[in-house]
């Protein structure tokens, strides 16, 4: 008797339990850097945490796959990325995934599903005329929410509201960033300043602000002399007042740059590497990069 009891308890704690832990059917998601990470858990929040690939200050451009990296794509039910102009690093194990596998490349001048099986190395840092950093206009990124959302509603029609819900949410948290973001700019309108390399183009169109003067046109370009001396003299020209590093590169080229002139050095984080991925680090990157921006050029 005691024995039977024991076994009917026991089934039914076994089934009580299973509602809160049958998670088995949420699909697992996976984003390749910091600021799609975050839209991604934005739509995700209060059902799932999303899987996130380039961490900390590690760079898009030349990122190397730890091997649980490429557990975490081999295993991923939708992967969400900029797309192989910026993470071509990715574009081997996509091209390895079977075809149930989810790619949807949100740098693409139309958000997109991409096929897993013929996804093509793209060397050339824009592509198309599109410029991948495409989080950094917040009407992109609302564009991505929107196909975020989309995705992942199909994939979890039993969590569609929820997923509604946060999505109106993100979209009106875009709506006040920006609106901040317009007044910290406002004083740096008319300015002009030097980066390490061409990223910006999403965010200086949107605020309205002048195009910034690339030293390259990825990191990985190394500048040489004759483009050192062009930017060094254009400095001295336009009376240009900050030149900008990101924090994973060395110092060497804006100390060159800086020499001899009245520029000061600032650092801008178009990643949020220093930042805790998760649903809030889009917003403190886009403030982060803003602020940045008004304290070294503002007059």
């Amino acid at each position: 008797m005691f024995r039977k009891f024991y076994l009917s308890f026991a089934l039914a704690t076994l089934l009580c339990s299973l509602p809160l832990t049958a998670n088995a059917a949420t699909p697992r998601v996976v984003a390749t850097i910091p600021p799609i990470h975050s839209l991604v858990a934005m739509i995700l929040e209060g059902i799932a945490v999303p899987d996130l690939i380039v961490k900390g200050f590690a760079s898009p451009h030349d990122y190397a796959m730890a091997p649980s990296d490429a557990s975490k794509v081999a295993h991923a039910d939708i992967i969400f990325w900029t797309g192989p102009e910026l993470e071509g690093f990715l574009v081997k194990s996509i091209n390895n995934l079977g075809a149930t596998t989810r790619v949807i490349a949100l740098g693409e001048a139309e958000p997109s599903e991409m096929p897993t099986d013929h996804v093509k190395a793209e060397h050339k840092h824009e592509h198309d005329g599109h410029d991948p950093h495409f989080w950094l206009s917040p009407a992109r990124a609302a564009q991505a929410l929107e196909h975020i959302a989309t995705a992942l509603s199909e994939m979890l029609p039993t969590q569609r509201q929820q997923i509604s819900t946060n999505k109106e949410a993100a979209l009106a948290a875009l709506t006040a960033l920006e609106a901040e973001i317009r007044g910290l700019v406002e004083p740096i309108r008319s300015e002009q300043a030097v980066v390490l390399h061409d990223a910006y183009n999403q965010f200086t169109e949107h605020f309205g602000l002048k195009s910034f003067m690339p030293l390259s046109v990825t990191p990985e370009h190394r500048p040489g002399p004759a483009q050192l001396k062009k930017i060094r003299h254009a400095i001295k020209e336009h009376n240009i007042r900050c030149v900008f590093r990101e924090p994973q590169y060395p110092k060497r080229y804006t100390a060159l740059l800086i020499e001899g002139s009245t520029a000061r050095e600032g650092t801008l984080d178009p990643l949020g590497g220093g930042l805790t991925p998760g649903a809030k680090l889009y917003t403190e990157l886009m403030t982060g990069l803003a602020t940045s921006l008004r304290n070294c050029m503002k007059p």
